[in-house]
């Protein structure tokens, strides 16, 4: 909730809705991958990781349905390289956002899914990336 006055049977029927068309979610992420390979539509880019932190991240998780969580989830998860090269993206906010989502994929994903993760983030340089930024920025 982003507000003090929220209704949370009606913030978990509008995650519902939105999260219940796999093809809809499908499309989002289809959207989200072309942006970040072509390094275009930072807006657009920034407006799904909230979208995908309100559906996956904690505290704001526990409104989403198990099943929805999970098909999102594994959605996500098959992506895991694009997230990784937001990594990169010179706003850190949308930094920050991959964060959080890449956090709840090996938190909350089952062992195949954390160990993928891991073999990418050794693939694609993660910690060196993350020392330099914090080290320099």
């Amino acid at each position: 909730p982003m507000h003090d006055d929220y209704d949370l049977r009606q913030e978990q029927l509008n995650k519902a809705s939105l999260l219940s068309s796999k093809k809809f979610l499908e499309n989002l992420l289809e959207k989200f991958n072309s942006h970040v390979e072509y390094g275009t539509g930072a807006l657009v880019i920034s407006s799904l990781l909230d979208f995908l932190t309100f559906a996956l991240c904690a505290p704001y998780s526990e409104t989403t349905e198990g099943q929805q969580f999970d098909m999102l989830l594994e959605m996500v998860a098959s992506n895991g390289r694009t997230l990784f090269k937001l990594f990169q993206h010179p706003s850190m906010a949308i930094v920050k956002g991959a964060g959080l989502v890449m956090k709840a994929i090996i938190e909350e994903g089952d062992k195949e899914i954390a160990t993928k993760m891991q073999e990418l983030a050794l693939s694609e340089g993660a910690l060196p990336r993350h020392l330099h930024t914090a080290m320099f920025t």
